[in-house]
């Protein structure tokens, strides 16, 4: 049997859940505008605005890991830029990886074995499937 808790107002979600069995839930909030991460306590969500984003449309998509060292990650795709955004200690940090895009229809990633994030993503204005990587400190994009 399922069971369900609310997490707030919001659409284009992702989960993630730690290696303690913590949800974590990334999604867009329309009436902020904004890209919101909660974190699921015994008292309740903790919720934080990761990232101001306007207005989303079916090209947005939100995708959501965690690595073995604490590290939450946010990928944020829309019409007008990829953005990745990090979280150590509960404070984020967020780079914009590519700008503009046209339109990315989908993003996935897992991390590397060394911890840092990789991901793919179809850029739809340019027709091609691409692939970036970071080593930690700055990030390639590869067609």
């Amino acid at each position: 049997m399922w069971s369900t808790k609310k997490v707030d107002t919001g659409s284009f979600t992702s989960l993630a859940i730690s290696k303690t069995d913590v949800p974590w839930v990334a999604y867009y909030n329309a009436s902020s505008q904004s890209v919101k991460c909660s974190q699921l306590y015994q008292w309740g969500w903790q919720k934080q605005v990761i990232e101001q984003v306007g207005s989303a449309d079916n090209t947005f998509c939100v995708s959501m890991a965690l690595n073995d060292q604490g590290i939450h990650s946010l990928l944020i795709a829309a019409r007008i830029s990829l953005k990745l955004a990090t979280s150590k200690n509960d404070k984020w940090t967020s780079a914009t990886l590519t700008q503009p895009l046209g339109a990315v229809c989908t993003a996935r990633w897992p991390y590397n074995p060394n911890g840092s994030p990789a991901i793919s993503y179809f850029d739809k204005s340019s027709r091609h499937l691409k692939y970036a990587y970071t080593n930690g400190a700055a990030c390639s994009l590869w067609m």
